[in-house]
């Protein structure tokens, strides 16, 4: 995956998006927990949730929401299919994050979600951003 590096300053992440960290109530979210990992870096750490957590139609209104541009959109997709490789590594140590992976987040469903091959990217009208 070609994708250009991270510009300007490091900012705060969360890095750990994942579900468990997610507390959601009535549809909506309603909290974030686990700060463990926070710290400075690269802001695509925390895209990763366009993968890990939302499918088709909810990783586009994620990636609206928080205005991504393409170079940051390629690199969280690279932070995702890496999440997705590890995974099987705890099916030992974690089964239940493993389990987590396999109903759409990592693992190999999530695996191919990351790394379809993806249409060239043409120019949508919105913001000039791609059309996928």
């Amino acid at each position: 995956m070609g994708s250009g590096e991270a510009g300007g300053a490091p900012v705060r992440i969360h890095t750990d998006l994942l579900r468990p960290s997610l507390l959601v109530g009535d549809g909506r979210l309603r909290a974030v927990i686990d700060f463990g990992g926070m710290g400075a870096g690269d802001p695509a750490a925390d895209v990763v949730p366009a993968w890990n957590v939302f499918g088709a139609a909810g990783r586009a209104v994620y990636r609206d929401a928080l205005a991504v541009d393409d170079g940051t959109w390629e690199r969280a997709r690279g932070y995702a299919l890496h999440q997705a490789m590890i995974i099987p590594y705890y099916a030992e140590t974690n089964p239940d994050f493993v389990a987590l992976g396999a109903h759409g987040g990592a693992g190999p469903r999530g695996r191919a979600r990351v790394a379809r091959p993806l249409p060239s990217p043409a120019r949508g009208p919105a913001r000039g951003r791609p059309a996928w």
